[in-house]
């Protein structure tokens, strides 16, 4: 990899002084969010699992059924 990256001449490059940088208020509002949230506000709910992956024994079966129909 080649490094055809042209540099600025630090001699032509002017510092920038007395400028803050910005701050982040939507960073404030989002911590204070949850740090605030309350939990009992949340309902109870129960995932259940809709496609589970198959079992030694539906797995042979698969195979066997397979080999028979070949």
């Amino acid at each position: 990899m080649s490094s055809n990256v042209d540099h600025p001449d630090p001699e032509k490059v002017k510092e920038i002084t007395g400028i803050e940088p910005a701050e982040c208020p939507g960073r404030d509002e989002t911590l204070s969010a949850i740090q605030n949230h309350k939990r009992d506000s949340l309902k109870k709910i129960v995932t259940v699992e809709k496609n589970s992956l198959p079992d030694k024994s539906q797995i042979e079966a698969e195979k066997r059924a397979s080999v028979s129909d070949e």
